[in-house]
């Protein structure tokens, strides 16, 4: 509660003048009554170690690999009538969705793999009035959509 003001100073750079406010909160909730002499001395006593998580967790997940959950966050946020996936977040959810995961990554890696050369001529994209074999096919962005076809009209997803 004390970091509020500054929570990334507080917890990153300023964890001693962290402390050092707590112990002065204490001894003025201890001297206003609010707490008694013996759980102050007890909690000043008491050492709070910050576990910092690594510096680096790892690389980021691509637009493209999360489409399919940012589509379907987008669809709860307007659904639930919030106005941020800050908010939505912060409840304890549970979805289904009808999007398969194992299709949208084979899309996805095929889709990646038409970016060069070998995936390009491999997916029937070098030809006559296509891509000519010294083109660099890395240069293009590959899309997909799937129509589904619900009666009584189609519907796009992707």
């Amino acid at each position: 509660m004390i970091a509020q003001r500054a929570p990334s100073y507080f917890l990153h750079h300023g964890y001693d003048e962290l402390e050092h406010r707590t112990d002065s909160y204490l001894r003025l909730l201890a001297s206003g009554g609010v707490m008694s002499a013996a759980l102050r001395d007890a909690a000043l006593a008491a050492h709070v170690e910050l576990h910092r998580a690594p510096a680096h967790a790892g690389p980021a997940d691509s637009f493209i690999a999360r489409k399919a959950v940012t589509s379907m966050r987008s669809h709860l946020l307007a659904a639930l009538g919030m106005r941020s996936f800050y908010e939505l977040d912060r409840l304890d959810l549970q979805a289904r969705s009808t999007l398969d995961n194992a299709v949208q990554q084979a899309v996805s890696e095929r889709l990646a793999a038409a970016a060069t050369r070998d995936g390009a001529k491999a997916a029937c994209l070098v030809g006559f009035e296509m891509l000519h074999a010294s083109d660099d096919p890395s240069h293009i962005a590959y899309s997909f959509t799937l129509f589904e076809r619900r009666e009584p009209r189609a519907r796009a997803n992707g």
